[in-house]
């Protein structure tokens, strides 16, 4: 009795050591999951009754937990914990099991409960522990994917390793490949082709970059090669299908197999005829028919359409029977018309690939910079530019410097006002000749008749003159804009500029080199002149001014001597100014050097500077007035010209300038 009330007082002053000792540790914050802090929260029902372990179920859980480290406990504290534990085995054998099962599942179910395997979790004379269920624990196991699932990742992963190791850079050698990245099995991609409806030549041919000038122009001359031979295949069978009608009508010699006389071998003949003008002009018959399909009608539906017209008539009459022909003079065959109007055809085509043979060497050209001409589209900018001039909408052109000028083919061979003509005047003609048909038939009473008078009005609709609307016009512009170095791609460009009311271009465009000339200088302080000349020539070559020129050739055109320039900043109708080598350089008249401060000459003195007919211009190097530059300003005869013809086209110009 008294060692067991001994064991017992020895127990609770162990108790009481592990208290202190807890009390003075650190305050541990837990860091349970985020998600099972809401799960517990959200599942209130799951929640269990708190359970109270007894001061073995502690003592055998500070053991369990500190495992090891039990061994530096103090030596009462080691031998009470023993004792307690060998007295209480019998009795508490199935609740320790149960008890560290428990603690067991909770330490497993959890990350990051405790800060350090040294910190005790007895913070006093009980410890709480959460019953976990089984649903509970299974939320808290990774997460098992299914076995296709896992079968179709890796499968794949195998695909996509395949791919990557057929990817080979351009500028890697094939023989540096690492052997183990080849695949296994090839893998097909599927080609795409984004010209499958169009002819290859005509996909590939287009000017992208300056290497692609020989392959382009070689191709530009076979287009202008097989234009021109269908358009003399097709000439010649229009003389021989237009012969034998005039020959019966003016009584020239004529074979009698081309007579109405012989009808059946007579329409054969022109059959003939007809399959030949298709089979010569199989492109513009192919285009046409898919442009048809498609509802897209253009220029190549307006003749393709009357060729098919006349051989249905010419089979119609095979038929119904060649008596009709012979002995009624309001039937009679159209295949002439039809075979003409595509000989017109290819003579247009052959007209746009001359004129784009001629505009090719502009565009390739690498000897002169080149520029690109346009139109303000912003209708606010352009209104702002032509304040006070225009009164009716402002189309404003400009031009640009650009490095390289693509989509050549593109933009010469785009459909014109032919083609959006042709997309009201075929169904319009279809329509009508429907109508004339019927009226003739109707009223000479014959089926022959209106199919004749059909026939009439499908080949009217597609007049043959309609393709030289378009054809002579641009090449008689483009016959005078190449005086000028000038080019004019297609007749999208005649749309975008015909409505031109006005130019923007800068001063130094409407005086070029050699306009503006250096009639004398002065220097008015220790500054060096040559110094002076440079630093307004860096300058005034940056801002682009009229004087650019003039003092290049004072420095006979070295460009290495000119320094960087910085904040260049423009004061109206007074000059500019601009920063270089930490030095502000003021250039303009009186007015801006007086606006800055500057001391400048008096009216008096400047005019005895200055004779009559030309101007003054000051330099100022860092607040001080350091040169002056008297130079007179002559027109230029090209110049002159052409300003002549903006007037009288009623055409503004918009001038950009930095000069006072």
């Amino acid at each position: 009795m008294g060692s067991t009330k001994k064991e017992e007082l020895s127990f609770e002053s162990m108790l009481r050591d592990i208290e202190k000792q807890t009390n003075n540790l650190p305050e541990q914050k837990t860091a349970i999951p985020e998600n099972r802090m809401e799960e517990e929260k959200m599942d209130s029902k799951s929640k269990e009754k708190e359970k109270t372990i007894s001061k073995s179920e502690v003592a055998y859980s500070v053991r369990e937990i500190m495992g090891e480290e039990t061994q530096n406990l103090p030596g009462q504290i080691k031998f009470d914990l023993e004792k307690e534990e060998q007295n209480s085995h019998s009795e508490q054998q199935n609740k320790k099991l149960d008890s560290k099962q428990k603690l067991q599942e909770f330490l497993e179910s959890t990350t990051d409960i405790y800060s350090g395997k040294h910190r005790t979790i007895v913070t006093s004379h009980t410890a709480t522990i959460h019953k976990i269920t089984p649903e509970e624990v299974n939320r808290f196991r990774k997460f098992d994917l299914a076995e296709s699932q896992v079968l179709r990742y890796k499968e794949f992963k195998k695909l996509r390793k395949a791919k990557a190791a057929q990817f080979v850079l351009d500028t890697e050698p094939e023989q540096k490949r690492d052997p183990e990245d080849k695949p296994n099995q090839e893998v097909q991609l599927p080609e795409l082709d984004l010209y499958e409806d169009e002819p290859k030549e005509e996909a590939e041919l287009e000017y992208n970059q300056p290497s692609d000038a020989a392959e382009v122009e070689n191709r530009l001359k076979r287009m202008k090669k097989h234009s021109l031979l269908r358009l003399l295949g097709t000439a010649v069978l229009g003389l021989l299908s237009l012969y034998p009608p005039v020959a019966m009508q003016f009584n020239l010699p004529i074979p009698p197999v081309f007579t109405v006389n012989s009808a059946i071998t007579y329409l054969l003949i022109y059959l003939l005829f007809g399959l030949g003008a298709i089979f010569i002009n199989v492109p513009t018959f192919i285009s046409g028919l898919k442009s048809f399909k498609s509802l897209a009608v253009n220029r190549d539906t307006l003749y393709t359409i009357p060729m098919l017209v006349t051989i249905l008539q010419d089979l119609f009459l095979l038929i119904v029977g060649s008596d009709v022909l012979e002995s009624n003079p309001n039937v009679f065959l159209l295949m002439p018309l039809a075979i003409w109007g595509l000989a017109f055809r290819q003579l247009g085509q052959f007209m746009t690939t001359q004129l784009a043979i001629k505009n090719f060497p502009f565009v390739s050209s690498t000897q002169y910079q080149q520029y690109a001409s346009g139109t303000i589209e912003n209708n606010d900018l352009a209104a702002a530019f032509t304040k006070g001039t225009v009164n009716r909408k402002p189309y404003v052109g400009y031009n640009r410097k650009t490095g390289f000028l693509s989509n050549f083919i593109y933009y010469s061979f785009l459909e014109d006002i032919t083609d959006q003509f042709s997309f009201y005047l075929v169904p319009a003609g279809a329509g009508l000749s429907l109508v004339l048909g019927a009226v003739c038939g109707y009223m000479a009473n014959s089926f022959p008749v209106g199919i004749t008078a059909f026939t009439v009005g499908i080949c009217i609709s597609a007049p043959l003159c309609h393709l030289f609307s378009v054809g002579i016009p641009m090449l008689l512009a483009q016959k005078k804009l190449s005086r000028h170095s000038a080019v004019l791609l297609g007749y999208e460009a005649v749309q975008q500029f015909g409505n031109l009311n006005a130019v923007l271009t800068s001063a130094h465009d409407l005086f070029p080199k050699g306009t503006v000339v250096l009639q004398g200088m002065k220097s008015f302080s220790h500054y060096s002149i040559d110094h002076a000349i440079i630093d307004a020539a860096s300058v005034l070559n940056a801002s682009n001014s009229i004087l650019r020129d003039m003092f290049m050739e004072v420095l006979l055109g070295r460009e290495d001597l000119l320094k960087p320039v910085d904040s260049v900043v423009f004061e109206d109708t007074m000059g500019i100014s601009a920063w270089v080598d930490n030095r502000r350089v003021i250039i303009g008249n009186r007015e801006m050097l007086i606006n800055h401060n500057i001391e400048v000459l008096s009216e008096e003195k400047e005019r005895k500077l200055c004779p009559e007919g030309c101007e003054i211009v000051y330099i100022a190097v860092s607040g001080i007035l350091s040169a002056a530059f008297i130079f007179s300003v002559r027109a230029n005869k090209e110049v002159r010209n052409s300003l002549e013809q903006l007037i009288s086209n009623g055409i503004y110009l918009v001038v950009q300038t930095v000069d006072p």
